[in-house]
This record gives structure tokens, sequence and C-alpha cells, in this order.
């Protein structure tokens, strides 16, 4: 019996012992569990925060399609390939102002827009105006759009001169005052600002390859300008 009593003492004081010495390990399990849901609950938390600022920032958008540009533009003899690498040989005595109004048709996926617009243009170093329609493709998605929004767009449509521009005449043999009209933009815009957007733009009118008139001269134009949103 008191062997019994004996190895029950033992066995029991062992438990105990055993106990004392896991008990640390047990919290200590337990805060690093702790930690880690509070690291779980962080990372969720700022994506959470995330998404409610990417959706702030899509509430702050203009609800209107519609926008106004204005830019100012030099005539230049590059090819617009090449316009669109700096330096570029500019004709400070020819050049253009526009006012254009577009407007946004659709969305496709979330990352392009598709434009319509409307331009009135006049030259200056010559007496001749312009009046452009085009169709617009925009993308508009990119990875840094919460810093620093940005789009690239290439437009195509029609431009009609009221008169041949002296600039088209001089660096060109043939030409005319129906031609095509391409235009390539990149605006960027200050988050806090997001109804205005400074512009880059290369206007483009040439005879596609000889499709109007017989023309394939060109002439481009490089300039800078604002957007506003509304």
């Amino acid at each position: 019996m008191r062997m019994t009593s004996a190895v029950l003492y033992v066995r029991v004081s062992c438990l105990l012992v055993f106990g004392l010495l896991t008990v640390p390990s047990w919290g200590q399990d337990r805060s690093t569990g702790a930690g880690n849901g509070s690291e779980s609950t962080s990372t969720a938390s700022d994506e959470e925060k995330e998404e409610s600022e990417a959706a702030q920032q899509a509430e702050d958008l203009p609800e209107s399609p519609w926008a106004l540009t204005v830019y100012g533009a030099v005539n230049t003899k590059e090819k617009v390939g090449w316009a669109l690498v700096p330096p570029t040989d500019l004709n400070l005595s020819y050049g253009l102002v526009a006012g254009a109004v577009s407007r946004r048709m659709t969305t496709v996926f979330g990352r392009a827009d598709i434009e319509l617009e409307g331009q009135v243009v006049k030259h200056f170093g010559s007496g001749s105006g312009e009046i452009n329609g085009l169709a617009i493709g925009r993308w508009i998605q990119f990875p840094w759009n919460h810093r620093l929004p940005t789009t690239i767009a290439l437009g195509l449509g029609i431009s009609h001169a009221t008169s041949i521009p002296v600039f088209e005449a001089l660096t060109h043999e043939n030409t005319a005052q129906w031609l095509t009209y391409v235009m390539f933009e990149a605006t960027v815009t200050h988050p806090d600002q997001r109804h205005w957007a400074f512009t880059y733009r290369i206007h483009h009118r040439s005879g596609f390859f000889g499709a109007f008139n017989g023309v394939r001269g060109a002439s481009n134009a490089l300039g800078f300008g604002v957007k506003y949103r509304w």
C-alpha cells in the first residue's frame, strides 16, 4: 500500500512539474498566435485602407465624361515618330493654338477610354484655320496612378483647313485642305486636382500615304496645354 501511495505521489509530482514547465511555452505560443493575428489584422486593415483610398479616388473623378483641352504648338520638320524624341527641328515662326472639346463614350475593361473630339485651330504665321474631328483611344491604367494619374491617347480623324497652311506649302510640294488628322497626347494630373491635367500633344496632318488627294507629305506641330474635365 505504501509502495502504491509512493508511486502515485511520484506520478502526481511529475505531472505537476511537467505542467509548470510547459505553462510558459503555452503562454508564449498564445502570444505568438496573438502576434500573428495582429499582423494578419494589420495586413487586412492596410488592404482595406488601400481599397478605401482607391474607391475615394474613383468617387473624386468627375462624373461627367466631358473635357476641354486648350493647347499651343510649334511646327516642326521632323516626322511624327521622331517628333516624340527631343531635340526636334522646331520652327518658331509657324505654329498654332487650338481648343478641343471631347466626350468619353465608353470604357473598355476599366483600362481604356474611347472618346470623340472636335477641334477648332488657328495657325499663326499664316491666316489659315482648321476644323478637326477625331476618335480617340486613351489608355488610363498605370501602376503609379495613385501618385501621378497618367493617360496616353492616340486619335485618328479628318482635318479641314480653311486655306493651305503656309508651313505645309513651304515644306511639301503637294498638300490639300482636306487631309487625315492624327493626334498623340500624354496627360499627367495632380492627385488632389483631378479635374485638371497637364497635356503634351502632337498635332499631325497628312495625306495618309496618298489616300487623300494624292498627298504624301505631312505637317507636325508639338505643343503643351491644359485639360479640364467636368
